[in-house]
């Protein structure tokens, strides 16, 4: 078992003991028998698609304080969206997915720039890491929507990333729609 794997299998185990508990949540994965469940949690392996209705969906590693993935999310029409989930910087992401037209691409970008120290080091983006990123991502994705910004460093993240000149960026909030 690779340590990613201990750790999806650890966070599958975590859910279970401290959210579906009986105390936080019933467990979903037993209820109403567990060969009927509500809930099945399946463990993912990465850079293996699963596919579901139609799209394919393939965990990708990132870079974060601890073991992380991203999701590539292919659908009907060559239609494509990734999220990074929590992410520092990342050049084996976009290796990874080099030459693959991503429609959207939701990014983390929690920090100012004055924090770029402290963003490397707990696995986050500023605006001027974003900038690095998305010069490493071939082809450029058509749609770059932002997540996870700081809330105490929104007006100055907002500021940094209009200053970065990219059309084609859009910092998400709560009840976004958005379709590719």
């Amino acid at each position: 078992m690779t340590e990613f794997q201990w750790i999806v299998s650890a966070s599958i185990r975590t859910i279970k003991k401290h959210l579906f508990n009986s105390a936080v949540w019933p467990d979903f994965t037993l209820l109403p028998n567990p060969e009927n469940a509500i809930l099945n949690l399946v463990q993912l392996r990465v850079n293996e698609s699963i596919h579901l209705n139609g799209y394919s969906v393939t965990p990708i590693s990132v870079n974060h304080t601890v073991p992380a993935v991203g999701y590539l999310v292919e659908g009907k029409k060559d239609k494509r969206f990734f999220y990074t989930g929590d992410t520092g910087p990342t050049a084996l992401t976009w290796k990874k997915i080099k030459n693959k037209k991503i429609n959207c691409l939701i990014i983390d970008v929690s920090f100012p720039k004055k924090l770029n120290a402290l963003a490397i080091k707990t696995g986050h983006l500023t605006p001027d890491l974003l900038k690095k990123e998305i010069l490493q991502i071939i082809p450029m994705p058509e749609m770059i929507c932002i997540t996870h910004p700081k809330p105490q460093y929104f007006s100055t993240i907002k500021r940094e990333l209009q200053k970065l000149k990219l059309k084609n960026l859009m910092i998400l909030k709560d009840g976004d729609i958005i379709r590719i």
